[in-house]
């Protein structure tokens, strides 16, 4: 079963398969160990869960619906936006 139609986020399949999307497309094929052990160790999953969601691939959160594109002409200052080769957004949308 698919985890996003049970719900159960536990389920090994499900982590296994997410280790695998991770792995080539999130950290990239050159990650440290150390460096992902020390993200992994300071992500705050109950932030995460209540503005996105207990998976990454359907919002539910907070988040869930919010576009901010109509605040951006707001921003009055310069802005550095920056995505590097293993974002999971390509620098092109950014």
């Amino acid at each position: 079963m698919i985890a996003d139609y049970t719900g159960n986020y536990q389920e090994p399949l499900y982590q296994k398969a997410m280790k695998k999307f991770y792995a080539k497309y999130v950290f990239g094929a050159n990650a440290v160990k150390a460096n992902l052990d020390s993200i992994m160790a300071t992500v705050n999953k109950d932030i995460y869960a209540y503005m996105w969601g207990p998976s990454e691939f359907m919002v539910t959160g907070t988040l869930k619906g919010s576009d901010g594109a109509e605040i951006l002409k707001e921003i009055i200052v310069p802005t550095l936006f920056t995505a590097g080769e293993f974002d999971e957004i390509l620098p092109d949308i950014v």
